[in-house]
């Protein structure tokens, strides 16, 4: 109502007061500037109370998404070789926790009872690069002048320890592809045994 009060007013004002012409084209240029001004910041208001919802949904995606804490390797030498990691390239420390977890997971496979030798061989591999390759980018990050090269060598450490984790998840991958096939392999069995024809 009050809209439709204050577009009466514009428009029969001016004509009764002014003349006819002349208040039409006041109130038409006046009603033109309420309709734009009443867009534009409707818009703007739209536009913000939309927003927020979008920022908390996804707050509450990001927070939902929780990974389990890593537990610390049996060999202290790896599980400090992290630590240090962690430490060089904080900016990184997703991508070392992903690359992480892939190693950590081969170097329990490998004290499993039966385990392949590739397995060992990885676990191994492991044992011995990240801690030389965490402490040889430590030594040279703490003598680099220039914050530009300590840079570097952070992104270079993680890049590395990311080629060694893929190493790890390809062992990962090929256990558990040997794991589905057995399981393949038990599950056709049951049926055998359990099917009517088998009774």
């Amino acid at each position: 109502m009050a809209v439709l009060a204050g577009l009466i007013a514009f428009f029969v004002l001016p004509i009764s007061l002014v003349g006819e012409w002349f208040g039409i084209a006041v109130s038409g240029v006046a009603i033109l500037v309420f309709v734009l001004s009443h867009r534009k910041f409707g818009r703007r208001e739209g536009f913000a109370d939309r927003q927020p919802p979008a920022v908390e949904e996804e707050q509450a995606i990001s927070s939902a998404v929780v990974e389990d804490p890593i537990e610390p390797e049996a060999d202290p030498r790896v599980a400090e070789a992290w630590k240090i990691a962690g430490e060089l390239a904080p900016e990184y420390a997703k991508r070392l926790s992903l690359a992480r977890r892939s190693c950590s997971r081969v170097l329990e496979l490998a004290t499993e009872d039966a385990v392949e030798w590739s397995v060992v061989d990885c676990s191994t591999f492991i044992s011995r690069t990240v801690p030389e390759a965490v402490s040889t980018a430590a030594a040279l990050m703490k003598d680099a002048a220039a914050p530009l090269e300590r840079r570097c060598l952070a992104d270079e450490l993680v890049v590395d320890l990311e080629r060694i984790a893929q190493r790890a998840q390809e062992e990962i991958d090929s256990r558990r592809l040997q794991l589905r096939n057995s399981w393949n392999i038990v599950r056709t069995h049951i049926a055998n045994r359990t099917s009517r024809d088998a009774l």
